[in-house]
């Protein structure tokens, strides 16, 4: 078995953090910015990993876990 972790990812989730902000647009440019791609991720490039673990081409692959978070985890500095 195998692991996703997920960073920020725009997402209902998401949408109900970045909401309950007392500035919305502001708060989801700043957690954006937090990543070394500047942006968060999307549903999709969560799933294309999922799909991949899930496949013959990750059949042996086991016990790993896959971080999938715009180098958010790593902390490494936003590239500008």
């Amino acid at each position: 078995m195998s692991c996703i972790c997920p960073g920020y990812i725009d997402t209902g989730l998401s949408w109900e953090y970045f909401e309950a902000q007392p500035d919305p647009v502001a708060a989801r440019q700043a957690a954006g910015k937090v990543h070394a791609l500047w942006r968060i991720g999307k549903p999709e490039e969560v799933g294309r990993v999922a799909v991949f673990l899930a496949s013959e081409d990750a059949s042996f692959i086991t016990g790993s876990t896959v971080v999938v978070d715009g180098s958010f985890a790593s902390g490494l500095p936003p590239q500008s």
